[in-house]
């Protein structure tokens, strides 16, 4: 896949414009200190007229022109405090609904959290007219995702066993799985899929995912219960 764009990553009055995809995502730093996925609900009730928070496809894209656009010579963009409040870590705003046979995704820009009545049959019905891309169905409007237990694989990986990822892909799409696969190649240790106890039991279990780069590797678990977790958060301008 190729990874550039036509759409150049710029700071304009305040706000990040990153490309995801083919179209501009407009992003502000928000550093309050999430230490739950709740608190970061209770927060975004003061804003969410005019903000959300990004979805895992946002993020990596996010990630990506972090490490290797040219924000990092734009004086505005103050470079080294935001690549340390990824490093350090944030929450993918996913709800991860684990079963035996794979995992369901929604994507949850509001933070609603996984206090929530899941259908997996409402899920299956949305999906099965959708695109699939590495084992990784999607449904049409993308916001539901669903990867197959033989899809991923847990423990350290390669930057391409990352990208290619079942559960990557499903997180953050297969632009945004290619483009963390490449951020996870500026440390020195291959990136890392925390497993998930979750993934054998035959009852629904709703989990979400932390993104952080301890030491030297990308670190992703998708198995979190919310809670524990030092996390701040950019968030996404609903209008331009």
């Amino acid at each position: 896949m190729d990874l550039t764009s036509q759409h150049t990553s710029r700071v304009v009055e305040g706000k990040m414009i990153i490309p995801v995809g083919n179209t501009d995502v407009f992003f502000i730093c928000k550093t309050t200190d999430f230490h739950s996925y709740e608190n970061a609900f209770k927060e975004l009730q003061k804003f969410k007229n005019y903000y959300r928070f990004p979805t895992g496809d946002e993020t990596a894209s996010l990630y990506y022109e972090s490490f290797f656009s040219d924000l990092q010579n734009d004086p505005t963009f103050q470079y080294n405090q935001n690549k340390k409040v990824l490093i350090n870590g944030a929450w993918i705003y996913n709800i991860n609904c684990w079963l035996d046979k794979g995992v369901y995704i929604i994507q949850d820009s509001y933070a609603s959290g996984i206090k929530r009545n899941i259908n997996v049959e409402e899920l299956e019905d949305r999906i099965k007219d959708g695109e699939e891309i590495n084992g990784v169905r999607f449904s049409r409007d993308r916001r539901v995702r669903f990867a197959a237990k033989e899809s991923y694989q847990f423990g350290k990986q390669n930057p391409e066993q990352f990208s290619k990822n079942g559960f990557v892909i499903a997180s953050f799409g297969a632009e945004g799985a290619e483009k963390l696969g490449k951020v996870s190649t500026q440390f020195k240790n291959g990136p890392f899929l925390s497993e998930s106890p979750g993934i054998n039991k035959k009852e629904l279990e709703l989990r979400v995912s932390h993104i952080s780069c301890p030491g030297d590797a990308l670190w992703l678990s998708g198995y979190e219960h919310g809670v524990g977790s030092f996390s701040r958060s950019f968030l996404v301008c609903m209008y331009k």
